[in-house]
């Protein structure tokens, strides 16, 4: 190569894939700290492919609406985030086949169920938390039909004696009815 011509840095003769190549040769595939690294790899990869899928999706909606130079600012930023959610899929899927070869795919199986049901539970606790603004901008903005002063506590578990405790509710009203 050229001295002054400069290496590709993607495909399959690229920078990226000869570091990849170096790397699974130099790994010893059956060790702890190999596997450790493997999954948190393809964790953190996962993890910024949903990133950027929704990035890319709000870019793409941004982009319909927008003229002019802020749609093409836009527009590179959406191939961008392509290139990038390219990046993390090709690592994430390095780390896994060298999970694979290591013999550790159960364990790599295991590890993204485990990622599909933290997902899961993320996206109810986000569609709760966003039940419970509205309701509490709803009482802020005095929009409710029967205003009440609510107390909110903090949740103190029960103490751990065995015996069966009453708990207080989350939310306590000054009023059951309303009077009206």
């Amino acid at each position: 190569m050229e001295p002054d011509v400069r290496p590709a840095f993607g495909g399959s003769e690229g920078v990226v894939a000869t570091l990849t190549g170096l790397e699974a040769r130099m790994l010893k595939m059956d060790e702890d700290a190999t596997v450790e690294t493997m999954l948190s790899r393809m964790w953190t990869a996962e993890s910024e492919k949903v990133v950027t899928a929704a990035l890319i999706d709000e870019y793409a909606a941004a982009a319909e609406t927008a003229v002019g130079p802020e749609k093409a600012e836009l527009e590179d930023e959406r191939q961008g985030l392509q290139i990038t959610m390219k990046g993390v899929t090709d690592s994430s899927a390095a780390a896994q086949a060298i999970l694979y070869e290591g013999g550790n795919g159960d364990l790599m199986k295991q590890v993204m169920l485990m990622m599909a049901e933290m997902q899961a539970t993320l996206v109810e606790v986000r569609k709760e938390v966003r039940v419970s603004n509205v309701t509490l901008g709803s009482l802020a903005m005095n929009e409710l039909d029967c205003p009440r002063l609510v107390f909110i506590t903090p949740y103190t578990s029960p103490p751990s004696s065995g015996a069966p405790v009453h708990q207080e509710p989350r939310l306590r009203q000054d009023h059951e009815k309303c009077e009206g």
